[in-house]
């Protein structure tokens, strides 16, 4: 009798793990359904950016999100922006709260830059809360220009500054990116100094001047210099940006030191750049400084714009 009713004892302990495990992995099943039953599939909005080194958010509209049921517990994240580019985030755990549902913190890939820079695949990580197509937050962080946050948000904005009211005067990234970039079109030379000997390498007319964006930095590009019969390479090296306009609605650029290396006839040769600085004053751009090839046994003085 007493066996029996151990045998009975332990078959009821049984059933009950079983039923147990049976209804957790149920309750996902019906998490997961819900979600996919009350949270559209595509979504549309705005986005907020902000990067460790400017105060501003930027705004931006054209951005949008597809949600897809991977299994009863997960989905992925497709994000598209016109302004930062596209991202991707597979396996985001779903978790239903009492004001909708969680997105746990999730690592994907983004595919971002800067407008009129080259896109370049960066880590991101993935967290958020959606209640519907008209309430969601969606949070994106990447560890690019000294960090980097952008908000996906619904809702469209018709201005930057009804977003980000308290700008000032300090300008955002964006517009300084948009302010300094470009192309320039003056004749640039370098001006010679041997001994009593002083004589310019100018390139040659209708070549540019260039400044760039790509990966947090600005870099200038100085065209080839014709000297003696002698090709000296074009050169690209980082410059600082001043964030904001001096009180004359200057911007001032500057670059203490810096070693690089181009190519000359198959060959990789250093170069150096010291002393740069320049401004850019209503889209007109000036800068001097030393650049030096190789093993020359003298520097060149940078001059733009260059006159005779």
């Amino acid at each position: 009798m007493k066996i029996t009713k151990l045998i009975l004892s332990m078959l009821t302990i049984s059933t009950l793990m079983n039923f147990t495990a049976c209804k957790d992995d149920d309750d996902d099943d019906v998490e997961i359904d819900a979600f996919a039953k009350e949270i559209p599939v595509n979504f549309a909005g705005h986005t907020e950016a902000k990067f460790a080194y400017v105060a501003d958010y930027l705004n931006n509209n054209g951005a949008s999100a597809t949600v897809s049921v991977v299994n009863d517990s997960t989905v992925s994240v497709k994000f598209s922006s016109t302004t930062w580019g596209d991202a991707e985030f597979s396996n985001v755990v779903v978790k239903k709260t009492s004001d909708g549902y969680t997105l746990s913190d999730t690592t994907g890939t983004f595919n971002m830059g800067m407008p009129g820079s080259e896109k370049k695949d960066y880590p991101a990580v993935l967290s958020g809360n959606v209640k519907s197509a008209d309430d969601f937050a969606i949070t994106i962080t990447l560890q690019v220009m000294g960090g980097t946050t952008i908000k996906f948000l619904p809702g469209l904005v018709e201005t930057e500054s009804e977003i980000s009211p308290n700008r000032g005067n300090s300008p955002s990234q964006q517009t300084l990116i948009e302010a300094v970039t470009g192309e320039y079109t003056d004749i640039y030379a370098g001006i010679v100094n041997a001994g009593t000997v002083t004589s310019a390498a100018v390139a040659d007319q209708g070549t540019k001047v260039e400044i760039t964006y790509s990966d947090g930095k600005f870099y200038l590009t100085t065209p080839e210099l014709v000297y003696n019969g002698n090709t000296l390479p074009a050169l690209t090296f980082p410059i600082e940006v001043a964030s904001q306009k001096d009180a004359e609605g200057v911007y001032t650029l500057t670059q203490n030191s810096y070693e690089g290396s181009t190519t000359v006839n198959g060959a990789e040769k250093t170069f150096t750049i010291t002393d740069f600085s320049g401004t850019i004053d209503n889209g007109n751009l000036t800068f001097t400084g030393s650049e030096k090839y190789g093993s020359m046994p003298f520097p060149l003085t940078m001059t733009y714009p260059y006159s005779e």
